[in-house]
């Protein structure tokens, strides 16, 4: 089996760049409203202390996932782990977000933990509501069933 990488090529940028610019761009703004004494400077620091939130929450916990012969390769950037296929539980994936997260379950703690999070390559569909085949092939390589409804 060749090596599949699941991961979009814009991790890296999804991970660090744009979290960073959209952080500091916001966090200026919003000094500069709070240093003219804009009445809505309160509200603009909400937004960014939430948007901070928001992306801490989604960017920065990506990795890198190629998927080869005998498990998965995971990168934050700095440091490389692979994680067997039989070390996964299960493979979800957020399917509300643009972005369509995926997340897959390991049974035991690896060096990223036992959650990994991923954004899977961009595949223009009009089936939104299928699985990615990031989630196929990694169910397939790990031998989970379907999740049932």
């Amino acid at each position: 089996m060749p090596a599949v990488r699941l991961s979009s090529r814009l991790t890296f940028l999804y991970k660090f760049i744009f979290p960073t610019v959209w952080i500091l761009g916001f966090a200026g703004g919003t000094l500069a409203m709070l240093r003219s004494g804009e009445p809505m400077a309160a509200g603009f620091a909400v937004a960014t202390l939430a948007g901070t939130l928001f992306l801490s929450a989604t960017c920065f916990p990506l990795k890198s996932v190629i998927a080869v012969q005998d498990g998965i390769v995971v990168s934050n950037f700095v440091r490389q782990v692979k994680v067997p296929y039989d070390e996964i539980v299960s493979v979800n994936e957020n399917k509300w977000l643009n972005t369509r997260d995926i997340t897959i379950w390991l049974r035991s703690n690896s060096a990223f933990g036992q959650r990994i999070r991923f954004q899977p390559y961009s595949e223009f569909t009009l089936r939104f509501w299928r699985d990615h085949p990031s989630v196929a092939l990694l169910r397939e390589r790990a031998g989970i069933a379907l999740p049932t409804i």
